[in-house]
């Protein structure tokens, strides 16, 4: 607690957590677990927990969670695993959209005013995404591909994550 510096509460996850925690404007925590030698042999979890540390609900990313999730304004958490799939999430546990890259996400997202939503990746790309449920100026299309432009780096984007300045 931060009055006493005691332990208030711990939950127990089936791997190591190498992210921060994100938390949400409800209080809920997002998190995901990864071994970084496993991390494409089992299925790692993304969790979500309240603000007592119980579980609230987790979900099966198919590999581990390396990077810290970003929320969005409406409590939308984003995350990417080492399988190569970049999620949106709803406060209810459900995906509502995704991304394949086909290689790893652990670049940390960063989620702009603007409704878009930057990260990384080790494909030599850095990707801003459409949440369509946050913006209408894009057409059909564009929100289906969720790609609002890719930038090809040269280079992997393995460990750094975007800051959004003005």
């Amino acid at each position: 607690a931060a009055d006493n510096g005691r332990l208030k509460w711990s939950f127990p996850t089936d791997a190591a957590v190498y992210g921060s925690p994100a938390i949400a404007s409800d209080g809920r925590i997002y998190i995901g677990e990864c071994e970084t030698g496993s991390a494409f042999e089992y299925h790692f979890k993304f969790y979500c927990l309240n603000i007592d540390g119980t579980k609230h609900w987790d979900m099966d990313t198919g590999a581990g969670v390396y990077g810290s999730p970003a929320i969005g304004a409406d409590n939308t958490a984003y995350s990417g695993s080492w399988a190569g799939t970049f999620y949106s999430v709803s406060l209810d546990g459900n995906t509502q959209w995704s991304v394949n890259a086909y290689r790893s996400f652990n670049s940390s997202p960063a989620v702009g005013n603007n409704g878009l939503v930057y990260v990384g990746c080790k494909n030599n790309s850095f990707y801003s995404l459409i949440d369509p449920s946050t913006i209408d100026k894009y057409s059909k299309e564009d929100k289906k591909k969720r790609k609002d432009w890719t930038f090809v780096t040269g280079k992997s984007i393995g460990l750094s994550s975007p800051a959004i300045g003005d």
